[in-house]
């Protein structure tokens, strides 16, 4: 708000001249470029590129400008994506694009062109485009009549080398046929079982496919390699999830089907539909039987040729990582960490946290994994590990667990239990647990902080409060948890439980946190007035006293960065293929900052350091086993209004209710003291010298 149209212009055009040099692997040439700017910058710098990624979005992308990006890419060897979306391609764009993906050096391993208005001749492209490994062509105006066109050509390069196409889009286009085109799509499904036809992910959801062409897909699906398809958005009749009759449930039943993921939206009919994953089981568990007596490995549709046994779901030299689910760092420091692990392996994890789980009547623990990041929440259901092992190293094993029915009484939910765990003898252990993005101002290097309601003590302990303990009492397990945060929390924090003890209401701060509700008065004067919340009390005072914080204080807010736990979550299916996947932890920070703090369209990324050729600095806790990455990004003055306090940064969250702080670099113990209530924080003692 406030800023010419101009300026967003011109900072486009400052991001291209920066991203269109030779070194560059990845240009994402940001929203609002003029056409001739890209044009003018391709003519000078595009010649010598040697880019992977090229992505433009919401760009005019007519001709000359789209025949001169296309040039430059075609001369790029290593150009693997190239993802146009929001472009305003249309009928015209195909010639350009056909040529471009015909040149002998186009080697793409994925294209995007959702969102063009390209219609039904984008059939012009085929069978060229089946080249492409993954190919995304959602809502581009596709019709049946398009698909049928689609379709024969794919027949007709069915057995030729170049046919390469795993993964293929269709969502969002209408694609409902009541002529000679209803049969286009089963079709297709079974031509992935021909010799030479490498599709094995098809994506139809929101087609608006009528009964008649569901059901002939649904019927053709034992006879397809396919191993994902979705379907979401498409009105599939709940009888059709039958154990005993359906024909969507025979059809995955059938030994010939090789489908491992199936996406339907479940609608009412939510029993049914779980009955879709049993019948995939069901069928898999036959096969390994019949395998286990022949002695033969059974294809699994993955990739033709390939069996079960030790090498399933092993990447081998020369094949496509990506395509399985590993996004591996390039040489330069671009890309991902992310990837996943079996519950199977034995790991060696730093215990962060423990917890007693009410609901269990047993505890629970936080773990770091080296090179994978946090595993929260694992079961103790023998109890092996105390407080007093926190900060101690383990090897250990987990496993998968039904819930108790009295955790959950529809005994759908899965625990991550500690199945082993013995001491580390190894060498000293370093994980990663926490990625800083540190926003500098660009003019004079001042540091932001934003304020905060509670410290990360008092979140957690107000979290514990909200457990039901003022009616069952404080569990003894519980209280060193109880204790360990206490001696973490604010002065005002600790005042608030003591003033709930004596005016028979939750006092500052937790009155305007949500857990004391007008509608809830009663309820909250029987809590302060239980032996539970006697118990509480008793512990705030004598941690006030040895504190020596006699005098209560006044409310003051913390503060804190924007910062993100790169967290090991359950992968989809988790129950069938045992694996947990870990998250990219510069993609983790990104996301939920763009999720949780920026507004609008603006984009924060974060620039490579000259000291550090990865882009970030990483530090090491007292303890020398946690690691911390901090990465930097600049805030043009443009975007900062001084003259509204209220408001000063409209981009990011409400700064009304989070008060925000300029911090100079020449001051790192102010910084250190304005960070101490931050949970990301603790034991980095040297944390604010290296951000200043």
């Amino acid at each position: 708000p406030g800023l010419p149209l101009e300026w967003f212009h011109t900072q486009a055009r400052c991001l291209l001249q920066e991203l269109v040099h030779p070194g560059a692997s990845d240009m994402r040439i940001a929203a609002g470029t003029q056409p001739w700017d890209l044009t003018a910058a391709l003519d000078c710098g595009g010649s010598s590129w040697k880019a992977r990624r090229v992505q433009a979005k919401f760009l005019d992308l007519q001709s000359p400008c789209l025949k001169a990006l296309l040039s430059v890419c075609s001369r790029c060897e290593f150009l693997s994506t190239l993802h146009l979306e929001c472009c305003g391609l249309g009928p015209a764009s195909c010639g350009p694009l056909l040529g471009f993906l015909s040149k002998d050096r186009v080697s793409l391993q994925k294209l995007v062109l959702d969102r063009n208005p390209l219609g039904d001749d984008i059939a012009q492209l085929c069978p060229k485009l089946f080249s492409v490994a993954d190919v995304s062509l959602t809502q581009v105006g596709l019709t049946s009549a398009g698909t049928a066109l689609m379709v024969e050509q794919l027949r007709r390069s069915i057995g030729s080398p170049t046919l390469r196409t795993r993964t293929l889009c269709l969502a969002w286009n209408d694609l409902a046929a009541h002529d000679v085109h209803v049969c286009s799509l089963s079709t297709l499904v079974k031509l992935t079982r021909e010799e030479g036809c490498s599709l094995r992910k098809l994506l139809l959801d929101h087609t608006r496919l009528l009964p008649s062409q569901l059901e002939t897909l649904v019927l053709a699906l034992p006879d397809s390699k396919l191993v994902e398809v979705s379907l979401h958005g498409l009105l599939i009749p709940s009888e059709w999830a039958d154990r005993a009759t359906g024909k969507l449930v025979r059809a995955l039943k059938d030994p010939r089907c090789c489908m491992r993921k199936i996406h339907v939206d479940r609608g009412e009919s939510t029993e049914a539909f779980d009955s879709l994953w049993s019948a995939v089981k069901m069928r898999d568990a036959q096969g390994a039987a019949s395998d286990s007596r022949t002695g033969q490995g059974k294809g699994n549709g993955m990739d033709q040729g390939k069996g079960r046994g030790k090498d399933r779901g092993k990447v081998k030299s020369g094949t496509r990582g990506n395509e399985m689910g590993m996004w591996k760092r390039d040489a330069d420091g671009e890309g991902g960490e992310a990837g996943s692990f079996s519950l199977d392996e034995i790991l060696p994890v730093l215990l962060r946290n423990v917890f007693w789980d009410i609901k269990r009547s047993t505890f629970v623990a936080d773990f770091l994994a080296q090179g994978k990041g946090a595993i929260n929440s694992v079961v103790l259901w023998n109890n092996e590990l105390r407080d007093q092992d926190i900060g101690s190293s383990f090897v250990a094993e987990l496993t998968l667990k039904k819930a108790p029915r009295y955790v959950d009484k529809d005994g759908k939910a899965t625990d991550l239990v500690l199945k082993i765990v013995h001491p580390y003898s190894g060498a000293p252990l370093q994980c990663l647990e926490t990625c800083r993005l540190v926003l500098v101002r660009e003019s004079n290097k001042d540091l932001l902080l934003l304020g905060y309601r509670l410290s990360s003590a008092g979140a957690l302990f107000l979290g514990l409060l909200r457990k039901v303990w003022v009616v069952k009492g404080i569990p003894p397990q519980a209280v060193p948890s109880v204790e360990r945060l206490l001696t973490k929390m604010t002065a005002s924090e600790i005042e608030g439980i003591l003033a709930a003890d004596t005016s028979g209401q939750l006092g500052e701060p937790f009155v305007s946190e949500g857990f004391a509700e007008a509608s809830s008065i009663a309820w909250r004067c029987a809590a302060v007035q239980s032996p539970a919340w006697a118990v509480l009390a008793g512990m705030a005072r004598r941690q006030r006293v040895a504190c020596g914080e006699a005098a209560p204080q006044l409310p003051q807010p913390c503060f804190r960065m924007l910062t993100n736990k790169v967290v090991c979550n359950m992968q989809a299916g988790v129950r069938h293929t045992n694996l947990m996947e870990y998250p990219d932890p510069l993609e983790s920070l990104l996301t939920v900052v763009h999720m949780n703090t920026l507004r609008g369209s603006v984009k924060i990324l974060p620039f490579g350091l000259s000291s550090s050729p990865t882009g970030y600095t990483q530090m090491t806790d007292v303890s020398g086993q946690i690691l911390q990455r901090l990465y930097f990004c600049s805030i043009p003055d443009e975007l900062i209004d001084d003259g509204n306090p209220e408001m000063p940064m409209p981009w990011l969250l409400p700064t009304a209710a989070n008060p925000h702080v300029w911090v100079s670099p020449s001051q790192p113990e102010r910084l250190a003291s304005l960070l101490q209530h931050e949970a990301a924080s603790e034991g980095f003692d040297g944390l604010a010298h290296a951000i200043c």
